[in-house]
């Protein structure tokens, strides 16, 4: 993520692929703005667009709900990939393959690891994966991630761990947008992220967005994302303390790759 260059490109995908459930192009967008493409679902009494601390029952409890019923439209070998993204272990590592590739699949050389990605993108893409209206994610990134070296970078040189605010000066100024190029990783609710990770967008998707549930609060986005970040004076990025950490918050949009190609 930059000013205007990207950071993090995700990767584009490629022909159909038949699963369980139907055929869904692995090309599909990101989301569809129009209310009849959205798989109809009853009203659930755990949902809400945007969980707070005090709805961590609600949240846990609607993305378990979300997990079982993707997991329904799966076949059983795709079952036990879904278990596997749960454990991030394997998706760790095609992802670092993707970003080697600069998020492009296509010049993955291992075919074998190119058809992985594109399966789990499109097994991300399922109808019943998309949401049914607006709704708030928390996505974090680490300083490799922002374009510095290691996280030493944006600390202050005293060894007080603390945010250095010239050093981050471009981040919490002139960042505008961003594409991602991998297949990211996010939570319905604020948390202080891993180590290393000191940047934390709120993620407002729009209605019909393709989101995969893990079952415990965990979401996984398909490709073709970009963010817009937003520029009013009241959602300007700031730093802010999560659980005795400090962290750089964002307010930000999902938008298509395209949206932001085009303004670059």
């Amino acid at each position: 993520m930059s000013k205007k260059r990207t950071k993090k490109l995700l990767a584009l995908t490629s022909p159909p692929l038949i699963i369980s459930g139907g055929l869904v192009s692995a090309n599909t967008h990101i989301y569809a703005a129009e209310d009849h493409y959205i798989e109809k679902r009853s009203p659930n009494i755990n949902f809400k667009p945007h969980y707070e601390p005090r709805d961590k029952v609600k949240a846990e409890a609607y993305s378990k709900e979300r997990y079982s019923e993707w997991r329904k439209t799966l076949q059983l070998s795709h079952q036990k990939e879904l278990e596997e993204f749960q454990k991030k272990i394997n998706l760790q590592y095609l992802n670092k393959k993707l970003e080697l590739a600069r998020g492009n699949i296509e010049n993955i050389k291992d075919s074998t690891l190119k058809q992985q990605l594109k399966q789990i993108d499109t097994m991300i893409k399922q109808p019943v994966n998309r949401t049914k209206e607006k709704q708030i994610i928390y996505t974090h990134f680490t300083a490799e991630e922002l374009g510095f070296i290691n996280e030493s970078q944006m600390k202050k040189d005293d060894g007080s761990q603390q945010l250095d605010e010239n050093k981050i000066e471009n981040v919490l100024r002139y960042y505008e947008y961003g594409i991602l190029r991998d297949l990211k990783f996010g939570n319905l609710m604020m948390k202080k992220g891993d180590k290393g990770q000191h940047f934390v967008v709120k993620l407002e998707l729009p209605s019909g967005t393709y989101l995969g549930h893990l079952g415990d609060g965990q979401v996984i986005l398909p490709s073709e994302c970009a963010i817009e970040i937003a520029n009013k004076q009241a959602d300007k990025p700031k730093i802010i303390i999560v659980d005795g950490k400090q962290i750089i918050k964002v307010n930000a949009k999902l938008v298509q790759k395209a949206e932001i190609q085009e303004k670059m």
